[in-house]
């Protein structure tokens, strides 16, 4: 297991964390999960702020588990092809990287829903951000992401496989993590700079 892209699958979980198609939604949501409408004192906020990363990364892994499961039987069938596929997606990547830096947005996987359901500080409802927020990750995250779900089935070893994964919402957690923790310990002026990243994040992504 030590020749597996472990720094591979953590460093493409850190960038699904900050895709353009997601990470406008991080800093609001965080604000409203560590802070609320109150002033909690910092330690009450620091563990909100670790409840919401372990549950909005239980959710995000619950999301790509299942995609990379229905995805791993296609990805077997054309491990042979892959040279090409990523020549093909490259392009298309480079199409898309044109196509953000003109000011406009990648279409949505899913139709947009009316009313989004409330999140509050519940596990349950946590974890369905989490899941969430994957969902609305795919469309930036699905290059990197099949890299691991190849990876993985190349490794011959359902174990090894499962630390890619594990590596892979690893370093999700530990960016989410980081911008909780961030409003936990420096508030509203956190959240603030969050804000204006989210703003900037299509393009820069």
């Amino acid at each position: 297991m030590a020749d597996l892209p472990f720094a591979l699958a953590l460093t493409a979980g850190m960038l699904a964390a900050v895709n353009p198609c997601g990470f406008a939604l991080l800093p609001a949501y965080l604000s409203l999960l560590v802070l609320g409408d109150g002033a909690p004192s910092r330690g009450a906020a620091v563990g909100r702020a670790l409840a919401a990363t372990a549950a909005m990364t239980l959710g995000f892994a619950a999301v790509f588990g299942v995609f990379g499961l229905v995805v791993a039987p296609v990805a077997s069938q054309v491990q042979q092809q892959l040279p090409w596929f990523t020549v093909v997606f490259g392009l298309l990547l480079c199409a898309a990287g044109v196509w953000l830096l003109a000011g406009r947005e990648l279409p949505a996987l899913l139709p947009r829903m009316r009313r989004a359901p409330g999140v509050t500080r519940s596990v349950p409802s946590m974890a369905l951000f989490g899941g969430a927020y994957a969902i609305a990750s795919l469309g930036c995250t699905i290059a990197p992401f099949l890299a691991i779900v190849v990876s993985a089935f190349r490794s011959g070893s359902t174990a090894g496989g499962l630390l890619l994964f594990g590596a892979y919402a690893a370093g999700m957690g530990a960016v989410v993590g980081t911008a909780a923790l961030a409003v936990a310990l420096a508030r509203t002026s956190v959240v603030g700079r969050l804000r204006r990243a989210g703003a900037v994040a299509s393009r820069a992504g």
